[in-house]
């Protein structure tokens, strides 16, 4: 993007001890309990950021927690120039209420999502999907998959694979799953990264825990890198959702040649492109036994995995590269 634009500008997510913030914290609270919306006034309305906002001809924003905490400083900054805005969008219309006033809450919110913001971009096929059919939007709406960085993830080939690797932090990971499935193959060894994990639960020793979360910089991209080359195998375990989790590690493991077995959900990011047994391990549900018995078969079957993996990392290099998301974000925009 950088050679498209004459000056990009980045404004972080942070807040200050002023008693107008405090007062913004306390109203952020209370919307974001009546309404479950992300609201987080706080982090982002500051004098400097609408001085900032007021000059920016294109604003994109990274998720819908940005872009609903910027509404307040969108809308003064807007009566002064036209800014063109994009927002990302990954998993709020899959969170539901049986609350009535919750639900009527979201509606008019969302309406207001899609009145404020010119693009709203969705990383996942299926979330786009549902909101078309059940929203009745689809002017400004785009999908755009998650992109990886394929020339930092890009494996050495000097380290011997021994591990079976599992990384992720969010709520839709079943850690549950993981625990039990490393504890039952004693005879490979796991690495498992997270900062959900009870390790009290960790029964065997073949198993390799490491606590940490990318958010909070436990582990360099590096580290996680030379955890990667010495992975055969990674496996995602999720709970079924409409939201593409597991993507960013799943993408990671093409791009460094590991091939991927995970739970096949409704919000898999992308079901036409990937194939079972071709370029991707899925399987349906989280049944222990199942993903152990898949689990033995692949590690039996070196040679296939070989061909899954260098089929998916085709396919990553061709559909997920940055180049390809820079070039298709821009065309959006425009």
């Amino acid at each position: 993007m950088k050679e498209k634009f004459n000056n990009i500008r980045v404004i972080e997510f942070g807040k200050s001890n002023t008693l107008s913030n405090k007062l913004l914290e306390k109203v952020s609270y209370i919307l974001r309990y009546v309404t479950t919306v992300p609201f987080y006034f706080e982090n982002i309305t500051t004098f400097n950021n609408f001085k900032i906002f007021a000059k920016t001809d294109y604003l994109i924003l990274t998720n819908q927690r940005v872009a609903f905490s910027a509404i307040p400083l969108l809308f003064i900054a807007k009566r002064f120039k036209k800014i063109n805005t994009t927002v990302f969008i990954m998993g709020f219309f899959i969170k539901q209420s049986n609350n009535f006033f919750r639900i009527l809450f979201r509606k008019v919110l969302t309406r207001l999502l899609y009145i404020c913001f010119d693009q709203l971009i969705f990383l996942g096929k299926s979330e786009y999907e549902h909101v078309i059919n059940s929203e009745g939007m689809n002017q400004k709406l785009h999908f755009l998959p998650f992109p990886v960085d394929t020339e930092f993830w890009n494996a050495s080939q000097n380290f011997k694979k021994n591990d079976i690797l599992f990384i992720g932090n969010d709520g839709k990971r079943d850690y549950e799953t993981v625990i039990a499935i490393a504890n039952k193959l004693t005879q490979y060894n796991f690495t498992l990264i997270s900062s959900k994990i009870d390790s009290s639960k960790i029964t065997s020793k073949n198993v390799k825990f490491l606590e940490g979360h990318w958010a909070n910089s436990t582990f360099s991209d590096l580290d996680i890198r030379n955890v990667y080359e010495r992975s055969n195998l990674s496996i995602i375990p999720l709970k079924n959702s409409l939201q593409p989790s597991g993507q960013s590690v799943a993408l990671q493991s093409m791009s460094m040649e590991v091939p991927v077995l995970m739970t096949k959900t409704d919000g898999f990011w992308d079901h036409s492109v990937f194939d079972n047994n071709k370029n991707i391990y899925f399987l349906e549900n989280n049944d222990i036994e199942l993903w152990c018995e898949k689990i033995k078969l692949i590690m039996k079957n070196p040679k296939l995995s070989k061909k899954v993996a260098v089929s998916a990392k085709d396919i990553i290099s061709s559909r997920y590269t940055l180049n390809e998301f820079d070039q298709k974000l821009f065309d959006i925009i425009f």
